[in-house]
C-alpha cells in the first residue's frame, strides 16, 4: 500500500461554534459549507476538514479525529487492511 497523503479529517466536538471560529480566524481555513452542528472547510491544495457538533447525527462512531488516507491503488489498500 502506497499511502500519498491526508485528504480529509473530520472531527467531532463540543465546542462546534469555538472549533469553527478557530478553523475561520485563526487557522485562515476556507468554510466550504455549513449547517446547524456541521462545517466543512477546505485547504488551499483541495483536501477536507470536516467538523461534527456533538448533538449531529451524522458520524456518531467519532469519539476522536478520523482521517481519510489517499492511496494510489484502493482495491489492493483494502484488501492488505482486511
Amino acid at each position: 500500500m502506497n499511502v500519498k497523503g491526508i485528504v480529509w479529517l473530520g472531527t467531532r466536538t463540543e465546542r462546534f461554534d469555538q472549533m469553527t471560529e478557530f478553523c475561520r480566524t485563526i487557522l485562515g481555513l476556507s468554510q466550504k459549507s455549513s449547517e446547524p452542528g456541521f462545517a466543512v472547510f477546505e485547504m488551499p491544495n483541495g483536501d477536507l476538514f470536516e467538523v461534527f457538533g456533538s448533538d449531529q447525527s451524522m458520524n456518531e462512531f467519532m469519539t476522536h479525529p478520523v482521517a481519510g488516507f489517499l492511496v494510489d491503488d484502493i482495491v489492493a489498500a483494502r484488501a492488505k487492511m482486511e
